[in-house]
């Protein structure tokens, strides 16, 4: 009996590395995904009910938030820095509580089906922090909130729209707001409606952006149709001086018989 207690502590004492081994694992992975705040937690729960699609399972209220689809938080804080909602073809609409996520980095809406909802227009200024925006070819429609380029830290903006029969995403607005994106290197505005103000871009954008390396801008749906507009009157009149040659030579030819 006793020979057998003293292997049992022998053989204890030879486990207990790796059994603290298996612990130093889990308590590192655990810090890893760090512990949801409350408040974030309800933010994106509260989203996700706006949504009347989505394919967001891992979403659940008894559930550490740092682990849903497209969630990362912050190792040490545990405060989400990054949303990627992006492909999931989400519909519904977007509740304000997401600007409860003060801390977010980047956060990406791209390529969903909102089918023609307005962007939220206010309260932007609480995601100072923001370096990377995508909304992208999501459905919005309406006006581009200014709030947007007053986010000073963007680095990447895609605001780029379909043509579609919701009317995509226009900026009315002076481009002067630009002077507070001088760190932005990417900004795609394919198919924004950029009139009346269209012709002072590239001034603005020479003078406020100066770390600016990609830019892609393609005509709007209104330039688009007054370039068609043009195309179509140059035809016209082509096809009115053919036709007053034709006749012209007719003429003569007639003459000359």
């Amino acid at each position: 009996m006793e020979l057998f207690h003293i292997n049992y502590v022998v053989f204890f004492q030879l486990l207990l590395p790796s059994f603290c081994l298996v612990f130093e694992f889990f308590s590192i992975n655990c810090n890893a995904f760090g512990q949801c705040l409350q408040i974030e937690s309800s933010a994106l729960l509260q989203l996700k009910r706006g949504f009347t699609y989505s394919d967001l399972d891992t979403w659940k209220l008894s559930t550490n938030c740092c682990i849903w689809e497209g969630v990362t938080c912050d190792e040490s804080s545990g405060r989400v820095i990054g949303l990627d909602l992006s492909n999931r073809f989400i519909a519904g609409m977007i509740d304000p509580s997401f600007f409860n996520l003060t801390s977010l980095r980047t956060l990406n809406f791209s390529n969903n089906q909102f089918h023609g909802i307005s962007i939220p227009n206010y309260a932007w200024d609480r995601l100072a922090n923001l370096s990377s925006l995508d909304l992208s070819y999501a459905g919005f429609a309406g006006k581009i909130p200014v709030g947007i380029f007053h986010l000073t830290k963007l680095t990447f903006l895609d605001l780029s729209s379909p043509y579609d029969e919701f009317g995509g995403l226009s900026l009315t607005s002076k481009p002067i707001f630009l002077r507070n994106m001088s760190s932005l290197r990417d900004l795609y505005l394919e198919n924004i409606d950029l009139s009346p103000y269209q012709n002072e871009w590239c001034g603005a954008l020479a003078n406020f952006t100066p770390a600016l390396e990609m830019l892609k801008m393609v005509e709007s749906k209104q330039e688009e149709k007054r370039m068609k507009q043009e195309v179509n009157e140059e035809n016209e009149e082509k096809e009115e001086s053919s036709l007053a040659t034709r006749l012209l030579l007719d003429h003569r030819w007639t003459s000359t018989q």
